[in-house]
């Protein structure tokens, strides 16, 4: 029986237990948790913009974006602040699908379903309440950070 001598070799030592500390950390920057993170961009950008709370819903808007909202925000009559206050029951958002972009990653489409919200309609006259509407929301990730990225205002698909 012969024994040997085994060396202790810091370096290698460290090397193994990097790879097993940061592994969980490298698996947790994964597809799943960006898609957690827009999805979340998605739920809170509908939760302002459907509630008619447009300055809040501008910090989950890309900045070329603004202009839809402060577009929205002119429209809006004493009609509709009192539609929205006597609303019996509160606004609701669901999250029903999403999907990265295949040629950019960068880019995910989010569909959210609204129940029970005020919407306009046409310039100049008073919105209404919609029982329920679905909305797909375009996403884009700039600097680690998902932005809602407007080319209109939000409209219903058909």
């Amino acid at each position: 029986m012969s024994l040997t001598k085994t060396t202790f070799h810091p370096m290698r030592a460290l090397l193994y237990l990097s790879v097993i500390i940061l592994f969980p950390v490298f698996m947790a920057c994964g597809e799943s948790g960006t898609e957690k993170e827009s999805c979340e961009v998605a739920d809170s950008f509908a939760t302002a913009y459907f509630n008619w709370n447009y300055k809040k819903a501008l910090k989950y808007t890309h900045p070329a974006s603004r202009k839809w909202i402060v577009y929205a925000a002119t429209q809006v009559k004493q009609e509709d602040v009192d539609i929205l206050r006597g609303m019996d029951e509160p606004t609701a958002i669901e999250i029903t699908d999403y999907t990265r972009d295949e040629k950019n990653d960068s880019l995910m489409h989010v569909t959210v379903r609204i129940n029970n919200f005020l919407t306009m309609d046409t310039i100049g006259t008073s919105g209404h309440i919609m029982k329920e509407g679905e909305f797909v929301l375009a996403l884009v990730c700039i600097k680690g950070k998902w932005l809602v990225k407007l080319d209109e205002l939000p409209r219903p698909l058909k």
